[in-house]
């Protein structure tokens, strides 16, 4: 039947293919082992970021990208010539989750998260239960605010400042209790009598600023890297924009703080810490064009971490050169 040629002809290529990519990877195998570059991480919530952290961004991924069985059998047999039909999903196949690259950047890369909804919003209405900054924001130029007595005030020292609740410059930040149930944090103030799941947000977000309309998340996510071999490429999730957020993007290739002497001397405490640099990874979000409100539920992917080749451990040639045309 025709069903059957067509399925031994997919069959027969499928094979004929297998045998060239083995060939071609054959001489992959055989090369000599390189050493791993170490990235070594220091964190408030460690459990949280290097265990189930990733294993919930897998999950994410996989049940947002998963193919249906029809969608994964449109990906290998081509079949009948194609037909108009897109309210068919029996043939669609043209799905994200069927592309390689687009789901290693999602599932064979380091993300960053939160165990606690976040949500930015230029206005204040409903923020979220944890606790709430205020920032006056705007291209070029930042500056924490507070709320007292109905009246906007410097949060630096109380000052009032004429400020109207409804300026188009003001970003009000807001955090959920923790949601991930898992999540331990181990360095909460007791002294703050404060219900365990409001601990580990408040402290994130008290610790949180500006820098122009971003707003800078910090989780005190320390990272050690050798800079003489890798550089770290910091950016926002693939899916972020899906939230209504931009993420900056930033290329780590040295020591934090280099005009202090005494960040340096750090590095020279334990013999482990020779010879790498050192810097924090802060997560630089801002509301997208034309948003006004941007909510991100807990345990969805906010950053992503990537080890690159230092710019002297490579190099950019031209084809025509290396095959002698």
């Amino acid at each position: 039947s025709t069903l059957l040629s067509q399925l031994d002809r997919e069959i027969g290529k499928t094979r004929a293919e297998l045998g060239i990519y083995n060939e071609a990877m054959r001489t992959e195998a055989q090369r000599d082992p390189i050493d791993k570059q170490r990235i070594i991480v220091q964190s408030d919530a460690p459990e949280y970021f290097l265990n189930l952290a990733p294993k919930r961004a897998s999950e994410y991924y996989q049940n947002k990208f998963r193919l249906s069985k029809q969608a994964k059998t449109a990906q290998h047999f081509s079949g009948a010539p194609r037909r108009f039909e897109p309210v068919n999903p029996s043939v669609h196949k043209e799905f994200p989750g069927a592309c390689g690259p687009f789901m290693n950047a999602r599932t064979n890369v380091f993300h960053l998260m939160l165990p606690f909804d976040l949500k930015i919003s230029r206005k204040p209405q409903d923020p979220l239960d944890a606790i709430v900054r205020i920032f006056y924001a705007k291209e070029g130029y930042s500056f924490p605010l507070a709320y007292e007595m109905d009246k906007l005030v410097s949060h630096h020292d109380g000052e009032a400042l004429e400020i109207s609740i409804d300026d188009p410059n003001l970003l009000f930040v807001s955090a959920s209790r923790v949601k991930e149930r898992e999540f331990r944090y181990e360095y909460g103030d007791p002294s703050r009598n404060l219900p365990p799941e409001y601990n580990y947000p408040m402290t994130v977000l008290e610790r949180t600023g500006t820098l122009g309309t971003f707003v800078q998340v910090v989780t005190n996510f320390k990272v050690w890297f050798d800079a003489s071999v890798v550089s770290l490429l910091i950016q926002g999730a693939p899916d972020l924009h899906e939230y209504g957020l931009q993420g900056g993007t930033g290329l780590m290739t040295r020591s934090h703080a280099a005009d202090k002497v005494e960040a340096y001397s750090e590095a020279l405490k334990d013999a482990w810490r020779q010879n790498l640099s050192f810097n924090f990874v802060n997560l630089h979000l801002q509301l997208a064009p034309g948003v006004d409100t941007a909510l991100v539920p807990y345990n969805t992917p906010l950053f992503t971490l990537i080890p690159t080749l230092n710019a002297q451990n490579y190099k950019v040639e031209d084809y025509r050169k290396v095959a002698g045309e």
